[in-house]
């Protein structure tokens, strides 16, 4: 891959790991590299052609488990005038091919928005995220997918300053989630239990270029991050245990 990714996400009908890039150029000021789907499996990566992959950069991915889905919301770029604005839209992946759904109920058109499925609601939630609107505030709303359709959470969320959140299911059975709330850049932990969010007093790595995902067989969250934004460097690795962040790189 010769772009960072904006989505990824377990894929339990291939088996795989899919990821959807299409983001920002690998280095900076490169050409845009078209939106393309790749394969992790058996170590290696593999671009996965004719799979149909939207035209979008910046929207979020995520698995709903229950019914064994990928799917894809969101991202950028449509123009207004002279304005890039965010683009609508969500897909579903099949194993093979991304096909548009077109639910009842749908939340408003954002990029950089995070989502993951939480157990404790069992639904895919999804937050935050911007319209590129000219002096728009972040939307700093909540939705959740149960398979077929959207709900509006009504969950004071945390306030997004610039879209660098990342979400992850989280050891305590919380989703956790790393954002940058204030406006010097730090960056603050955050869980989610199903119902409330709760702002922890910990030392947060810097996530402004990160990833986070749930290791299952060591019972932590693992962060990918690179802090000072070098293209094509992922230079450090943090994991969370529930109480802590710890270097692991």
């Amino acid at each position: 891959m010769n772009s960072a990714p904006f989505g990824i996400a377990w894929d339990s009908n291939s088996g795989s790991v899919i990821a959807e890039i299409g983001d920002m150029p690998m280095p900076l000021g490169a050409p845009q590299p078209a939106p393309a789907t790749w394969s992790w499996r058996a170590g290696g990566w593999t671009k996965l052609d004719g799979a149909n992959t939207p035209a979008v950069m910046g929207g979020a991915v995520a698995a709903f488990p229950p019914k064994q889905q990928v799917i894809m919301f969101g991202g950028c770029c449509g123009v207004s005038g002279r304005y890039n604005t965010a683009k609508a839209g969500m897909w579903m992946w099949d194993g093979t091919s991304w096909t548009e759904l077109h639910p009842a109920h749908m939340p408003p058109a954002c990029w950089g928005e995070a989502m993951a499925y939480d157990p404790a609601i069992s639904r895919t939630v999804m937050y935050g995220g911007m319209t590129m609107e000219p002096d728009h505030p972040p939307l700093n709303d909540m939705w959740a997918w149960d398979g077929s359709d959207w709900s509006a959470l009504p969950v004071p969320a945390p306030d997004m300053v610039y879209p660098a959140t990342q979400f992850a299911y989280g050891p305590n059975g919380r989703l956790v989630l790393t954002t940058t709330t204030d406006p010097s850049g730090s960056t603050s932990t955050w869980t989610f239990d199903g119902a409330t969010w709760t702002k922890l007093e910990v030392s947060t790595p810097d996530c402004f270029f990160c990833a986070l995902s749930f290791d299952p067989l060591r019972n932590v969250t693992v962060m990918v991050t690179n802090p000072i934004g070098t293209p094509g460097a992922a230079d450090q690795v943090w994991t969370w245990d529930g109480i802590q962040w710890s270097e692991r790189s």
